[in-house]
């Protein structure tokens, strides 16, 4: 019985592929999602955080990956936490100084870092990787 499951479920998601690329809305309600972690739903926009670090008047994007004890998803779920919790003032303090921790644990010997919010819809992103739009939400940090 599962290996019918997961062979519709395949044929339902290339379905929706060549349907979404051509245009149309999804066939089926769970193309677009990474089902237990980051689910988009059927919205075509995505929005992360990321770290940039300033150096003079260059800029560096740190990238979401696996460092020192930190898985990927740890690291992206706790950016996401701690970021939404300071931006809707939710123990600001307390959370810049989380935020601060984790930097200089990652990252010891950082110049200025900001916090920045991508958006992007995930099949323009395929056709152009610079085809997102960056917003600086945390830029007093150090």
């Amino acid at each position: 019985m599962t290996k019918y499951l997961v062979l519709t479920s395949m044929v339902l998601s290339f379905v929706s592929y060549f349907v979404v690329i051509n245009g149309g809305t999804e066939v089926y309600p769970f193309f677009h999602f990474k089902l237990y972690s980051q689910p988009m739903g059927n919205k075509m926009e995505a929005k992360e955080y990321r770290l940039y670090e300033i150096i003079g008047r260059d800029t560096l994007r740190h990238s979401i990956e696996a460092i020192k004890s930190f898985d990927k998803d740890a690291y992206a779920y706790f950016l996401d936490g701690v970021t939404n919790d300071i931006l809707r003032n939710k123990n600001k303090a307390e959370n810049r100084k989380r935020l601060a921790a984790f930097l200089n644990y990652l990252y010891p010997n950082h110049a200025k870092m900001v916090v920045v919010q991508e958006t992007y819809n995930q099949f323009e992103l395929e056709k152009d990787p610079t085809r997102f739009t960056k917003t600086v939400l945390i830029d007093d940090l150090f």
